[in-house]
């Protein structure tokens, strides 16, 4: 039987009144094992990039803490992390985490975006050769949840950061959209 692919934390429809993503300024635990893997991987996908003329960067992404389910609300908790303590660990190093604990891992948030268009069609993107997870496959569009776009409250806006991707990645105008729902908290098997 095959392995599956995703796994469903929680799901349900919400709507921008019933998910409430807090910040909480809690980094990943230092870890002296882990701390050595995110140093020596981030140095050989820097040389990889250096010798095929490509750019990385270390940018800023969000971490999931914790999420919680009480009747239609989903609330999550979400503190520090970037691309180099994601890529030393939930991306080049998943199958350790069983062994090490994932609550040492980056386990950055991502957010994406299953598109219907007005007659009907729904709307899928291929994934560029040249991105780290599931290159050249079909995929929906989205990135990463920023940190930079916390709210005055100091809470994060999942349903801004996927208006935001949607214009940066279909030039979609904010007001071409007219709804969006949080279908679901899902995992990535592989990479967590």
């Amino acid at each position: 039987m095959p392995r599956p692919v995703f796994t469903v934390d929680v799901f349900g429809v919400f709507r921008p009144d019933q998910l409430r993503i807090t910040w909480c300024d809690e980094s990943r635990p230092p870890h002296p094992v882990i701390d050595a893997m995110v140093t020596e991987c981030w140095e050989r996908f820097l040389a990889e990039a250096r010798r095929e003329n490509r750019r990385l960067f270390n940018g800023r992404l969000v971490r999931l803490l914790n999420h919680r389910l009480i009747g239609d609300m989903l609330t999550m908790a979400v503190g520090p992390t970037d691309y180099a303590n994601f890529m030393g660990t939930n991306y080049a190093n998943h199958a350790r985490g069983d062994e090490l604990g994932w609550e040492y891992f980056g386990n950055p948030i991502g957010i994406s975006a299953t598109i219907v268009t007005s007659d009907g069609w729904l709307l899928y993107g291929r994934r560029s050769n040249r991105v780290a997870c599931h290159a050249g496959y079909i995929h929906t569009f989205g990135g990463g949840l920023e940190a930079d776009e916390r709210r005055a409250d100091g809470c994060l806006d999942a349903f801004g950061s996927i208006r935001r991707e949607l214009a940066e990645e279909l030039a979609v105008k904010p007001d071409e959209v007219t709804e969006l729902l949080c279908v679901g908290l899902i995992r990535d098997v592989w990479i967590r």
